[in-house]
Order: structure tokens, then C-alpha cells, then sequence
């Protein structure tokens, strides 16, 4: 398996080579944050490359107020100025206070729920700058738990349009998107529990599905569930540079099989808009498909510790 996945740190680089670029770092390590969001108007919005680097001509009204946002750190808002010269951006690092599992147990076993096993009928390649999300909640009282990881279904062929009509195809890919966990609140979701943002990068060499460790955030499923959000960045190129797909690789597997572990709901959003989440049965393309009973394909491993 070559999928990789990145705590975020930070990223050392050399910014001398772009020309009218706004270069987002850290205000403690100095290093890169990579992928940043920035929304640059009502509706419109980019992410910087994994050098933290977005180019001004990207922005139409370079006098215009950008707006920062980066998981673990506090949102920015800046006014460009109309220069030759670099902007360099200080995002401050912020402190969360996270609720932990306290665990005095050291017998416990391993369980997994969910859909990530089951058969899987359907793919959505969610857009570029989208976040898909889905709420699981337990059916039953679990226990004394650890979330140990996160089970995700993909699809890494890409359907295209021949004389024959929609077929899938093979090729070399290379993308990353972003892990999102959250607290529950009203059924949306509510605070980030993880201490540390989660890029996922996913090839055509990965498998089928992804299992992706959180142990060391010793998160809780409790009663109440959680939010598991999927936003999609983009593709790659050999550079690590974000580029413009259609229907970016990969796709997210759904299932309208049912299960005893949990119950769920799937939303989806854009991330440089300002609406609220909707449930994916109102998204056109699911109405077209018919696809009303679906929701997002994924698995828990769960730690069950003893009393």
C-alpha cells in the first residue's frame, strides 16, 4: 500500500523562485502550512500547495480582504497589497481543549463496524474544494471504547465517455484530501476532536480501502456519535502541485445495505460557500440516480476495553 498519510508539521521550503505570491507559514516552527483555505469571496476560494504558496494572479481584485483558515490554527483575515513583492502570512497555532478517552484498563478487544465490508453499489468523485460528511450513530451501548481507526471504501477509476457509452477506466493518479472528526450537535456537527490536521494521500496503488489510524487521538464513539467529513482538495501533479479534474480521483464508495452497529446520515457542502450542509438526498446527482437510501460506505475499528 502507498497511500501515506500526514500529521500535519510543517513543511521547510525555499519561496525565492515565485513571483507575487502569498506564502502561509507558521508563526512558531516558520515551516509551511500546507493546503490552506483561503476564501478570496462570497463564493470563491483556493488552497494553497503543500508549500503553503498560492500566486496572486489567481486572485481577480489583488486590494481584495482574503480570509485564512487551517485546522489547528486561528482563522486570518488580511488585505492583499497591490505589490511586486510577496505576502507572508503568520497563521498562530491554536489550542484546543480536547476531551480524551481516560482509560485504566489494559485488556480490550478488537471490534469493527460499519459498512466498509459490505457490497457497495455505488461511487460518488465528489468536486474539488467539497466536503462530504457522514454522522454515525451507535444502535446499542457500546462501552468503554477507543476509536482505533477509520475504515474508507474508494473507487480509483474514473468513468469516462466513449462511442460505447460511460465506461470505467484505469490510470495513474495521485490526490489528497482531508480527515475530518467532529463532535455532534443538533445531528450537524458541531467541534473538531482531532489535536492535529489529517491529509490523506491517496495513488492508483492504494487499496481499496483505507485504513486510517487515530489511535494516538484517543477519541471516543459515544451515544451521541460523531461526524466523519471527507473534503476533497484535488489531484496532484509530480510537482505536489494542486490541479484542476473533473470528477477527482478517488471516489467514495455508498451502500443502501443496512447495519446493526450504526445508524447514519450523509451531507455534503462546498467549502468556500456559506450554505449550510445538506443532506446528500437533496443533491441532484444522488436524485438522478435514485440513489435516496444511500450514505457513505464507511467503517470503525473500534478498542472495547473491559471493566
Amino acid at each position: 500500500m502507498k497511500t501515506s498519510i500526514l500529521l500535519v508539521i510543517g513543511i521547510s521550503c525555499s519561496f525565492f523562485s515565485f513571483s507575487q505570491s502569498i506564502i502561509v507559514l507558521d508563526s512558531v516552527t516558520k515551516e509551511a502550512v500546507p493546503f490552506t483555505a483561503i476564501k478570496t469571496g462570497k463564493n470563491t476560494g483556493f488552497y494553497t500547495s503543500v508549500k503553503g504558496v498560492l500566486q496572486k494572479h489567481l486572485i481577480h481584485n489583488v486590494m481584495d480582504t482574503i480570509h485564512l483558515s487551517a485546522i489547528g490554527y486561528k482563522e486570518k483575515k488580511y488585505v492583499l497589497q497591490n505589490s511586486k513583492q510577496n505576502d507572508t502570512l503568520w497563521l498562530v497555532p491554536k489550542i484546543e481543549q480536547l476531551n480524551e478517552v481516560l482509560v485504566s484498563a489494559t485488556k480490550y478487544k478488537v471490534t469493527t463496524l460499519g459498512y466498509a465490508n459490505k457490497k457497495q453499489r455505488l461511487t460518488w468523485n465528489i468536486n474539488q474544494k467539497s466536503k462530504l460528511a457522514t454522522l454515525l450513530k451507535p444502535q446499542k451501548q457500546i462501552g468503554r471504547n477507543k476509536i482505533k481507526s477509520i475504515r474508507i471504501p474508494i473507487d480509483k477509476q474514473r468513468m469516462r465517455k466513449t462511442k460505447e457509452g460511460w465506461n470505467k477506466h484505469t490510470e495513474k493518479f495521485s490526490s489528497v484530501f482531508r480527515l475530518h472528526v467532529y463532535s455532534v450537535k443538533a445531528e450537524l456537527p458541531d467541534k473538531n476532536v482531532l489535536s492535529k490536521p489529517l491529509l490523506i494521500y491517496c495513488n492508483d496503488d492504494a487499496d481499496d480501502i483505507l485504513n486510517i489510524d487515530i489511535s494516538e487521538e484517543h477519541i471516543e464513539f459515544k451515544q451521541e456519535g460523531i461526524f466523519l467529513i471527507l473534503e476533497m482538495i484535488g489531484e496532484l501533479d509530480t510537482n505536489q502541485n494542486i490541479v484542476n479534474v473533473e470528477n477527482p480521483l478517488p471516489g467514495f464508495k455508498f451502500t443502501n445495505k443496512k447495519t446493526k452497529d450504526f445508524v447514519s446520515k450523509s451531507f455534503y457542502k462546498s467549502v468556500f460557500t456559506d450554505d449550510d450542509w445538506k443532506n446528500i438526498k437533496e443533491d441532484r446527482h444522488f436524485s438522478f440516480l435514485g440513489a435516496n437510501n444511500f450514505n457513505l460506505a464507511i467503517g470503525l475499528v473500534l478498542n472495547l476495553y473491559e471493566d
